[in-house]
Protein backbone atom coordinates (compact mmCIF):
# COMPACT_ATOMS: atom_id res chain seq x y z
CA UNK A 1 0.00 0.00 0.00
CA UNK A 2 1.25 3.71 -1.04
CA UNK A 3 1.15 6.39 1.82
CA UNK A 4 -0.85 9.20 1.52
CA UNK A 5 2.24 11.43 0.30
CA UNK A 6 3.31 9.05 -2.29
CA UNK A 7 -0.56 8.86 -3.92
CA UNK A 8 -0.83 12.83 -3.22
CA UNK A 9 2.63 12.77 -5.92
CA UNK A 10 1.15 10.31 -8.13
CA UNK A 11 -2.24 12.21 -8.48
CA UNK A 12 -0.37 15.45 -9.28
CA UNK A 13 2.28 14.02 -11.59
CA UNK A 14 -1.31 13.23 -13.53
CA UNK A 15 -2.60 16.48 -13.47
CA UNK A 16 0.95 17.94 -14.29
CA UNK A 17 1.25 15.79 -17.04
CA UNK A 18 -2.40 16.86 -18.14
CA UNK A 19 -1.76 20.65 -17.43
CA UNK A 20 1.57 20.68 -19.75
CA UNK A 21 -0.54 19.59 -22.80
CA UNK A 22 -0.44 15.83 -22.55
CA UNK A 23 -3.69 14.53 -23.02
CA UNK A 24 -5.69 12.27 -21.11
CA UNK A 25 -5.34 8.74 -22.93
CA UNK A 26 -9.13 7.02 -21.89
CA UNK A 27 -9.30 3.26 -22.66
CA UNK A 28 -12.10 2.58 -25.40
CA UNK A 29 -12.82 -1.32 -24.30
CA UNK A 30 -15.86 -2.25 -24.57
CA UNK A 31 -16.81 -2.44 -20.90
CA UNK A 32 -15.53 1.29 -20.30
CA UNK A 33 -17.51 2.66 -23.34
CA UNK A 34 -20.34 0.80 -21.94
CA UNK A 35 -19.77 1.95 -18.23
CA UNK A 36 -19.38 5.61 -18.97
CA UNK A 37 -22.96 5.12 -20.70
CA UNK A 38 -23.98 3.84 -17.86
CA UNK A 39 -22.76 6.44 -15.51
CA UNK A 40 -24.87 8.60 -18.70
CA UNK A 41 -20.89 10.38 -19.00
CA UNK A 42 -18.95 11.31 -21.58
CA UNK A 43 -15.30 10.61 -22.00
CA UNK A 44 -14.41 14.33 -21.10
CA UNK A 45 -16.61 14.22 -18.08
CA UNK A 46 -14.52 11.14 -17.03
CA UNK A 47 -11.06 12.86 -17.09
CA UNK A 48 -12.75 15.53 -15.26
CA UNK A 49 -13.62 13.64 -12.75
CA UNK A 50 -9.93 11.53 -12.90
CA UNK A 51 -8.38 14.66 -12.69
CA UNK A 52 -10.37 15.39 -9.36
CA UNK A 53 -9.51 12.68 -7.81
CA UNK A 54 -7.67 12.91 -4.21
CA UNK A 55 -6.04 10.38 -1.87
CA UNK A 56 -9.27 9.76 -0.11
CA UNK A 57 -10.37 7.67 -3.47
CA UNK A 58 -6.96 5.63 -3.59
CA UNK A 59 -7.42 2.04 -3.28
CA UNK A 60 -4.77 0.15 -4.22
CA UNK A 61 -1.52 1.05 -5.87
CA UNK A 62 0.97 0.90 -7.69
CA UNK A 63 1.08 -2.51 -8.92
CA UNK A 64 2.73 -3.47 -11.93
CA UNK A 65 1.19 -3.21 -15.30
CA UNK A 66 0.56 -6.38 -16.78
CA UNK A 67 -0.03 -5.15 -20.29
CA UNK A 68 3.54 -3.19 -20.25
CA UNK A 69 5.92 -3.93 -17.54
CA UNK A 70 7.55 -0.80 -16.87
CA UNK A 71 4.97 1.36 -16.08
CA UNK A 72 2.83 1.74 -13.20
CA UNK A 73 -1.43 0.99 -12.23
CA UNK A 74 -2.89 2.98 -9.67
CA UNK A 75 -6.70 1.92 -8.47
CA UNK A 76 -8.80 4.60 -6.96
CA UNK A 77 -12.99 4.95 -6.92
CA UNK A 78 -15.38 7.37 -5.64
CA UNK A 79 -18.71 7.94 -6.20
CA UNK A 80 -21.07 9.04 -8.96
CA UNK A 81 -24.76 9.45 -8.10
CA UNK A 82 -25.50 6.29 -6.25
CA UNK A 83 -22.77 3.66 -8.62
CA UNK A 84 -19.40 3.13 -7.29
CA UNK A 85 -16.86 3.53 -9.76
CA UNK A 86 -13.76 1.77 -10.76
CA UNK A 87 -10.96 3.89 -11.83
CA UNK A 88 -7.47 2.29 -13.07
CA UNK A 89 -4.99 5.25 -13.69
CA UNK A 90 -1.18 4.76 -15.42
CA UNK A 91 1.95 7.20 -15.72
CA UNK A 92 5.19 5.64 -16.97
CA UNK A 93 7.21 6.72 -13.30
CA UNK A 94 10.65 6.85 -15.63
CA UNK A 95 9.28 9.37 -17.88
CA UNK A 96 8.43 12.77 -16.67
CA UNK A 97 5.31 13.98 -18.30
CA UNK A 98 4.34 11.07 -19.72
CA UNK A 99 0.76 10.71 -21.31
CA UNK A 100 -1.63 10.25 -18.50
CA UNK A 101 -3.77 7.30 -19.06
CA UNK A 102 -7.43 5.98 -18.21
CA UNK A 103 -6.56 2.16 -18.07
CA UNK A 104 -9.98 1.39 -16.46
CA UNK A 105 -13.32 3.59 -15.78
CA UNK A 106 -16.74 1.87 -15.43
CA UNK A 107 -19.20 0.88 -11.98
CA UNK A 108 -17.34 -1.29 -9.20
CA UNK A 109 -17.84 -4.79 -9.88
CA UNK A 110 -17.45 -5.27 -5.89
CA UNK A 111 -16.84 -3.46 -3.21
CA UNK A 112 -13.57 -1.30 -3.01
CA UNK A 113 -11.52 -0.42 0.13
CA UNK A 114 -10.16 3.15 0.67
CA UNK A 115 -6.81 2.72 3.09
CA UNK A 116 -6.37 6.34 2.96
CA UNK A 117 -9.96 7.90 3.65
CA UNK A 118 -10.36 9.90 6.60
CA UNK A 119 -13.13 9.90 8.21
CA UNK A 120 -15.72 11.73 7.19
CA UNK A 121 -15.30 12.75 3.75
Amino acid sequence: MASRQEVEQFLEAFQTAHQFGRPVKVNSRPKDVQGRADLNMTTDQAVQAVLHLTADNYSKGPERDLDEDDKEIWVFGYVEGHVEVYVKLRLDPHKPFSFPVVRSFHPAERPLKYPLKRSGT
